[in-house]
């Protein structure tokens, strides 16, 4: 299946539905992705993308496109954080949102070596973290352990 979508601006591409990593385990399905950015809750950004799009690859182009974005939010770079998972840690996007004087914070994929390091402390010293405790949206209090 082959779609163009089509802006006020004019056509931006299209969309393909097609095979990609599927977070179900289903590499027999086809499928399609959003991108959604959120301010307080609040969606303020969202794409269709294709089904084969690369996580890494629309975190790169989030980025390129971001002084835009907050721009016509009227959102000052002062207090923003892009937030995303461990896609978002790759050499190009953490170059271009330093450049960019965006800051970030992701989490390390685990196969990073300084992450394995990490990793191995926080195990060896169990007995010295420190327990904090957050209420989600939902009113769950959650517990987490920092060192």
């Amino acid at each position: 299946m082959w779609r163009t979508y089509e802006t006020p601006e004019g056509t931006i591409g299209a969309i393909r539905i097609d095979f990609g990593h599927s977070k179900d385990k289903r590499p027999d399905k086809k499928q399609i992705k959003y991108g959604i950015g959120c301010a307080e809750g609040i969606v303020v950004d969202a794409m269709v993308l294709s089904g084969n799009k690369d996580d890494k690859a629309y975190n790169t182009d989030t980025l390129k496109r971001l002084d835009t974005l907050l721009a016509n939010l009227k959102v000052d770079k002062v207090g923003f954080y892009y937030i995303a998972d461990s896609a978002l840690f790759s050499k190009t996007n953490l170059d271009m949102a330093r450049k960019r004087a965006i800051k970030l914070i992701t989490r390390m994929p685990d196969h990073v070596l300084f992450a394995k390091s990490g990793i191995q402390e926080v195990v060896e010293r169990l007995d010295e973290l420190d327990v904090i405790t957050f209420r989600n949206a939902k009113g769950k209090e959650l517990e987490y352990r920092v060192l």
